[in-house]
């Protein structure tokens, strides 16, 4: 995001040395931050569009698609910002000159006016201003967490149409003359590239080339009695391959009227093309998921997705939080398949709540039993046993061991601030911020 704001910047300021006068006036600075802001706006709205295409080489670029969606939740949210400030830019002249501290000007001429027949600028700006104020409710949508994932996907939709919409309004307002050459090529490029994407997102299009179809053909439902807590395992046959990396996650649409949802893959078998999820009940659709699938559903698996891959280090430790041990597990599957490593070492944690969750240490157990190399520790809260830095600093020497963690995003923060302390590496934790919202 710094690296976009600062580009837009620098094309922005030969604008600003060359028109500047010194008799420079409120009008002139409110032009120039006008353009500013907007030009901002746009251009964070541009990323965001393309980072929701879900295309390999942007996933790549950014370390994991659950990476960029961080991102793009970002740039929404910078967008959003200066919006506002675009908006009260161009409104503000209204106020001041009510209360009589500045005067009025003519208003300036641009291209759509040199149109003869249709008033463009005038649409452009009828458009540009309906088209904030339904921003503002779609950014508040996407960001208010108490709203279902279902009206969040359905509304998400709107984003194409609002960023159509904001081309419209930009290329027409654009300030064109030679001075803004440079940011009006930007801005262009942007309104072609983004407007692509958002016919590509209108006819639902997006991660079409990576659907595989399949039948679910086994479910077994694990309920803890002491926690309330539910996971469905769910094992499905794929029509054909597809393709998929050891950690990764992938779309599930059951076909059931729901848009389709990210879950991490427990275990792929390319030879038979099956594919195994385990599915926590965290939420109104996996609630209702749990009570009602059943074996011989028809469902489109889209994926895989993500760069939360296995350290090449010799040293590894893997911490995984709850739901988030499912990623390891696919990990440990795909080592089965591998030589037995003699130069690596692996301390896997896995923190549950109690000890009535013994569905993942079965499964644990199972597989750490064939890799003599890796070493399994359980952690459980109702025994008062709390992982922590200093805990997982006894097992291995930080400085030449590299760390994976995947669960509550504030039970990593702490954990990695506190291992960046005791001599861990940056670059060497690893993490998946697996919220697409």
């Amino acid at each position: 995001m710094k690296k976009i704001t600062l580009l837009i910047i620098l094309l922005w300021l030969p604008s600003v040395w060359l028109t500047w006068q010194p008799d420079a006036n409120y009008f002139f600075w409110r032009h120039q931050l006008t353009m500013l802001t907007g030009a901002l706006g746009f251009a964070y709205m541009a990323v965001a569009m393309l980072l929701a295409m879900r295309i390999p080489r942007v996933e790549e670029y950014v370390n994991g698609l659950d990476k960029g969606y961080a991102i793009h939740k970002q740039m929404g949210i910078g967008a959003l910002v200066t919006m506002v400030m675009h908006w009260v830019l161009i409104e503000s002249p209204k106020c001041l000159v009510s209360l009589g501290l500045i005067e009025g000007q003519q208003k300036r001429q641009r291209l759509g006016q040199l149109v003869e027949g249709i008033n463009w600028t005038h649409w452009a700006k009828v458009v540009g201003e309906y088209t904030f104020y339904v921003f503002l409710a779609f950014v508040a949508i996407s960001l208010i967490q108490a709203i279902s994932y279902r009206k969040f996907r359905f509304t998400h939709k709107l984003g194409g149409a609002i960023f159509l919409a904001g081309s419209f309004h930009s290329v027409f307002l654009l300030d064109y003359q030679w001075s803004s050459a440079g940011l009006n090529s930007v801005i262009w490029l942007a309104a072609i590239a983004g407007s692509i994407c958002a016919f590509i997102s209108l006819t639902g299009s997006i991660g079409r080339a990576r659907i595989v179809n399949g039948q679910v053909t086994a479910i077994q439902r694990i309920h803890d009695q002491a926690s309330q807590s539910q996971v469905l395992h769910v094992k499905i046959k794929l029509n054909e391959a597809m393709k998929y990396r050891a950690g990764q996650f992938a779309y599930l649409n059951f076909n059931d009227g729901e848009a389709p949802h990210p879950f991490s893959v427990l275990n792929y078998d390319s030879h038979n093309q099956e594919i195994e999820f385990a599915i926590k009940d965290l939420g109104d659709y996996t609630h209702a998921l749990y009570d009602s699938l059943s074996v011989g559903r028809a469902v489109a698996v889209e994926g895989g997705y993500g760069r939360f891959q296995i350290p090449k280090s010799s040293n590894q430790v893997w911490i995984g939080a709850g739901i988030g041990i499912v990623p390891f597990i696919a990990w440990l599957h795909y080592l089965t398949h591998l030589p037995h490593s003699t130069s690596r070492h692996i301390d896997l944690f896995y923190c549950r709540d109690n000890d009535d969750q013994t569905y993942f240490v079965k499964l644990l157990e199972k597989l750490v039993s064939k890799l003599p190399y890796v070493k399994l520790h359980i952690y459980t809260a109702s025994h008062n046993e709390f992982l922590c830095a200093d805990r997982v600093a006894q097992h291995i020497d930080l400085s030449q061991a590299s760390v994976s963690f995947c669960g509550p995003i504030s039970f990593g923060n702490a954990l990695k601030n506190r291992l960046l302390g005791l001599g861990l590496s940056k670059q060497n934790f690893h993490s998946e911020r697996f919220v697409m919202r």
